[in-house]
């Protein structure tokens, strides 16, 4: 069975088309004899990556997507340096961390925090009842002071409540405790 070439527009002009392709563009064939007002000489539209990296409309909106992507990276690590400064001297000053083991310390050290707030509280109110006996004409007075971001000093007073004590400030550093709370 022989096949049958029919008339067809697309086929007569593909031949001079692809003969433009094929020779860089260079080539301006006859014009079609279906199509008389086809114009050869239309410049093809620009490709999409040339729009973006001469200017073109996609171009400002691919920079200000960068310089996003670029601010956001730059507060990421931030915030992972941070991280890695809050964490106890073990061994970050003399090596960098990456980010995942900075993540994985962290979640590992804020339960051992968490113990050690959990121990002075319970210090304190020990303290502090240890410091209230009944029929005791004192009153516990207790301070806490900041010494730096890793020290706290606690103070515990006892305060006479009878009005005929004759020196307050004999009877409060009675019992004055100093504790100095080490923070790892």
């Amino acid at each position: 069975m022989e096949h049958q070439m029919f008339n067809d527009p697309f086929t007569s002009s593909m031949s001079s088309l692809e003969a433009e392709i094929f020779s860089g563009g260079h080539h301006h064939p006859a014009p079609s004899l279906q199509w008389p007002g086809l114009d050869h000489d239309i410049p093809a539209a620009p490709a999409a990556n040339n729009a973006t990296s001469s200017g073109g409309p996609g171009s400002h909106r691919k920079m200000s997507h960068s310089a996003y992507e670029r601010d956001s990276r730059k507060q990421l690590n931030e915030h992972y340096s941070n991280l890695r400064s809050l964490l106890p001297d073990d061994d970050h000053h003399t090596r960098k961390l990456n980010n995942p083991t900075i993540v994985s310390r962290v979640i590992k050290y804020i339960p051992e925090l968490q113990k050690e707030v959990d121990g002075l509280e319970k210090k304190k109110e020990q303290l502090t009842r240890a410091s209230c006996r009944p029929g005791d004409d004192t009153a516990p007075i207790v301070s806490a002071t900041c010494l730096n971001d890793r020290e706290i000093m606690v103070q515990f007073y006892k305060k006479a409540v009878r009005k005929e004590a004759t020196n307050n400030d004999v009877q409060m550093a009675r019992m004055e405790a100093a504790m100095k709370a080490r923070v790892k």
